[in-house]
């Protein structure tokens, strides 16, 4: 049977096979008044439309809030839209991107003013490790660019410039045979100017080329610092084999040059990140080796190896005592000649570089892909492996619960997992989005639940990024494949 993202969508059937508990009572549907607990897309409280994209192979819609949740950037390809989170407004349109966005990031502004940077990811290929560049928008507190840009007027040159050229057209062949002949010309004389524009509107901008990767790039939370992986070798398109020589780069963005360089070796990194206190940084190489840095000096605190494998991450806790390391490892079975994987998951101290619990279980998923991990500021480690999530309590060691959802055609194993995972209220509340667009809501402490369901059938076969919980309005906020933003009430 073929099973691919298009016929993933199309045929699965969201059903929880498992639902949270607390001390084995299962969640119930919250008590949410006007609106039901379950709700369905089309039922959101509120939706903005992106524009459709210029390039139709855009295959990701990506956005991004600020800091302070009064804003949101969305992209779907070469456009960015930076939206009013009360009014629903569009306060500013970026078009200076000759290559799709890959990812959208806020951090504040170093001026008195206050503000926003917007960093803005971009990249040919939607591959994780191929190249990307980096590019910095600068945008005042009422969302709207700091220095607005000289451009040109597109129509006004179009016109000016096939005016000629349509007229001796008709002269030769007539102005009905013209205009069809001109038709193809004259967009693509649009589409070069266009590009000229987008270059135009962003050649003062700060920007960076050959980033690596989706964790290879983070602002400080203060705003100051870039930190940033950059590989030896260009990347190529058809090449399987992985880059060695990662150049993990912190960058000064309040002085605008080069801070120092990490010592990583020479080993190709997989994950780059600041604690939330920013004091620190790791480093993750692919086949599991985590360095944990200085971020004042640049020096190498302790370096922690896990047992050898691949495609290794990070997170750390909220305090920044700790950093969670899973991936891969690698087993190998020397009677029968075989080499197998299984998950690795294990905390340690940021102070001694000791580990202080792992995950022992052998339940996670074996592909890295199918697993995600968010740690709360109470301490619980969610982890979603393909279609399930658990509550693992590092420090006292346990499981404390589980969701499940049904998954009955093996065949759609490799589609069915969770994409997004955050804690929301302080670690009293989790929600994760599926593959297929549906998400959960649930609060430990009620031991309730909410789930906004995308409908069975066909949808278009790309990757959404955005899934947000704004505190004071109780709102859930998510950018789906169908290029909407849709805000629900809860």
């Amino acid at each position: 049977m073929q099973m691919d993202r298009e016929r993933f969508l199309e045929e699965f059937v969201y059903e929880v096979e498992k639902d949270f508990d607390v001390n084995s009572t299962p969640s119930s549907w919250a008590d949410t008044g006007l609106n039901p607990a379950h709700r369905y897309w089309g039922d959101e409280d509120h939706r903005l439309e992106l524009p459709h994209p210029d390039d139709p192979t855009c295959r990701l819609v990506t956005s991004a809030l600020t800091p302070d949740k009064k804003f949101i950037a969305a992209s779907n390809g070469l456009v960015i839209n930076l939206y009013d989170i009360k009014t629903k407004e569009c306060h500013m349109v970026f078009r200076g991107l000759t290559l799709p966005v890959r990812g959208l990031e806020f951090s504040p502004l170093l001026t008195e003013t206050g503000g926003y940077t917007l960093m803005i990811s971009s990249s040919e290929s939607d591959r994780p490790d191929s190249d990307k560049s980096l590019m910095f928008l600068e945008l005042g507190p009422d969302g709207r660019r700091m220095v607005q840009p000289q451009l040109l007027n597109v129509n006004r040159i179009l016109e000016l410039s096939m005016s000629p050229v349509t007229s001796q057209l008709n002269d030769l062949c007539g102005s009905a045979v013209a205009s069809s002949l001109l038709d193809a010309t004259r967009a693509q004389y649009k589409s070069a100017l266009a590009r000229l524009q987008a270059t135009l509107e962003a050649k003062d901008l700060l920007q960076l080329d050959s980033v690596t990767g989706d964790c290879m790039s983070i602002i400080s939370s203060h705003g100051e610092l870039l930190l940033y992986a950059r590989p030896d070798q260009p990347f190529q398109q058809d090449s399987s084999r992985p880059r060695q020589n990662t150049k993990v780069i912190v960058y000064d963005l309040a002085k605008g040059r080069h801070k120092f360089i990490l010592d990583n070796q020479g080993d190709a990194i997989n994950c780059v990140g600041f604690s939330p206190d920013d004091r620190i940084i790791a480093t993750v190489a692919g086949p599991g080796t985590l360095r944990i840095f200085d971020t004042k000096s640049g020096e190498c605190k302790h370096v922690i190896s896990a047992p050898r494998g691949q495609r290794y991450r990070s997170i750390w806790s909220p305090d920044s005592k700790y950093i969670l390391l899973h991936g891969m490892a690698k087993q190998i079975n020397e009677q029968r000649q075989t080499v197998s994987q299984t998950a690795y998951m294990a905390v340690y101290s940021a102070q001694t570089g000791e580990q202080i619990a792992q995950y022992k279980p052998q339940d996670l998923a074996r592909r890295s892909e199918a697993i995600m991990t968010a740690w709360s500021p109470r301490n619980d480690i969610a982890i979603a492996s393909e279609t399930r999530i658990l509550v693992w309590k590092p420090f006292e060691n346990t499981t404390s619960t589980s969701l499940l959802v049904k998954l009955e055609n093996a065949f759609m194993r490799l589609y069915a997992h969770f994409v997004e995972l955050m804690w929301v209220e302080e670690g009293k509340m989790l929600m994760a989005r599926l593959s297929s667009g549906t998400i959960e809501v649930w609060d430990q402490d009620r031991n309730v639940k909410w789930r906004i369901e995308r409908p069975r059938g066909p949808a278009l076969a790309r990757s959404a990024r955005g899934c947000y919980w704004l505190d004071e309005s109780k709102t859930l906020v998510s950018l789906d494949n169908d290029a909407a933003l849709k805000f629900y009430d809860l």
